[in-house]
């Protein structure tokens, strides 16, 4: 009878792990183990059987903060493979080209809402976070950037990129689609990213600093425009046309747009170009320095069909994409990555932002229910939508490794094997009392 009832409950709690699963590679790319293979990241069925096994491995591992040899053994223990610490480190390592695909498809799965379209054209935002690394030296301090375009008229994340700091903020990271309005900050106000995204039949509206321009009021570029003396007037908005230069003596046509800042506003810029010439040990003695600092300038190539209100209006979105990365990184807790080695962190950057292009699908399937049930959404915050919906996912990889774990307290040999120290000379501290 008691063998009956432990066959029982171990039929219902593995009933219960696979629906968990079921749930989970719902999520995800249908073509996992085929890419696994292609990709690199398995490479003999001998060890490592399964790619969804790999994958939650590594999903643990992301958002529990275990160390490798707990893996291991938790591993070991959930039949997915028998290998050391070290294995998994160098299994990891190999995982980037597969997990940057997976990342890549998860983000491409059909998205159930629209939040429309800007005078017939979708818009997405560009821009990079930092990652650094903990710990000074060789081996620590180093520094991530993830590049990403959002796709703010779909309301996803369309395209993620995990480089070194080498790699600067450019517009050619990403393909260029035409009818698509492209905004970003400063860092990418410059004229060759206009020259870039004119090429390809789409729009720009870029934050500038005029220091980064050579603006002219004529096709040739002989004719300068001198932003100093034009923001110095009494106007408090200034909007007019004219060329930039991309390169090679080459001008493009744009539109300049530019809002003065109230005064409590412009007195905080100011003094926060002064905090930053401090900091980074920089001189603010360039003309226009503190000129600039009082007034929002846009560069645009969209014309006169939209108003100075409209174009700010739809900058102001662009905040959009600096709150994704905000919510990321409060959400799995990121300081400072631990001190590893370069594609060691990639390859945990990528973890957590596939952890969160499945969270940014609950939510988006979320807020469609409740446009389809004319729910008024201005009651409901994005940042708790996102919260919960991340916490959800987080609990069910952890309940599908509390469920499937053995609940006795007689552990295989191959999984205490895991968790051996590497130094062998230390004695056991039971061991120690028993036989003393």
């Amino acid at each position: 009878m008691n063998k009956q009832n432990n066959n029982a409950a171990q039929l219902k709690k593995q009933a219960k792990a696979n629906a968990v699963l079921s749930y989970l590679l719902e999520k995800l790319p249908v073509n996992l183990e085929e890419t696994a293979l292609t990709q690199g990241a398995i490479k003999r069925r001998r060890v490592l059987k399964s790619a969804a096994d790999l994958l939650l491995s590594l999903m643990i591992y992301a958002i529990s903060g275990m160390s490798l040899r707990v893996i291991a053994a938790s591993a070991a223990e959930l039949n997915f493979a028998n290998m050391s610490d070290q294995a998994w480190q160098k299994r990891l390592v190999k995982c980037e080209p597969w997990l940057s695909h997976v990342l890549g498809e998860t983000m491409r799965a059909p998205s159930c809402a629209s939040k429309g379209l800007f005078k017939g054209k979708v818009v997405k935002l560009k821009d990079s976070s930092m990652v650094r690394q903990a710990g000074r030296g060789i081996r620590g301090g180093q520094t991530l950037r993830v590049h990403m375009c959002y796709n703010l008229t779909e309301g996803r994340m369309e395209s993620v990129l995990v480089s070194d700091n080498h790699t600067a903020e450019s517009m050619t990271i990403f393909s260029i689609d035409s009818n698509v309005i492209y905004i970003a900050d400063a860092g990418y106000g410059k004229g060759k990213s206009v020259a870039q995204i004119l090429s390809h039949g789409a729009d720009a509206l870029f934050r500038v600093t005029p220091n980064h321009l050579s603006l002219a009021e004529d096709q040739n570029g002989k004719v300068k425009i001198d932003m100093t003396k034009m923001l110095s007037a009494e106007s408090k908005v200034i909007d007019f046309t004219c060329y930039v230069h991309t390169e090679n003596k080459k001008y493009v046509p744009v539109r300049i747009i530019a809002s003065r800042l109230p005064e409590d506003k412009a007195l905080l810029a100011r003094e926060r170009k002064m905090r930053n010439a401090k900091k980074y040990q920089t001189k603010t003695s360039r003309e226009g320095t503190f000129v600039y600092a009082e007034w929002v300038i846009l560069m645009t190539t969209l014309g006169s069909e939209c108003t100075v209100l409209e174009l700010f209006e739809l900058y102001r979105s662009r905040w959009q994409i600096e709150l994704l990365f905000k919510r990321i990184k409060q959400s799995f807790k990121i300081t400072k990555l631990p001190v590893a080695s370069l594609q060691h962190s990639k390859v945990m950057v990528l973890l957590w932002l596939i952890i969160w292009a499945i969270t940014e699908r609950n939510v988006i399937g979320t807020e469609a229910l409740l446009l389809e049930k004319q729910v008024d959404m201005t009651l409901y915050g994005t940042w708790a939508f996102h919260s919960f919906q991340f916490n959800k996912i987080c609990a069910k990889i952890y309940s599908f490794f509390a469920i499937s774990s053995d609940d006795s307290c007689d552990c295989p040999l191959d999984v205490l094997m895991r968790l051996m120290n590497h130094q062998s000379s230390r004695s056991s501290q039971y061991a120690h009392f028993r036989f003393a």
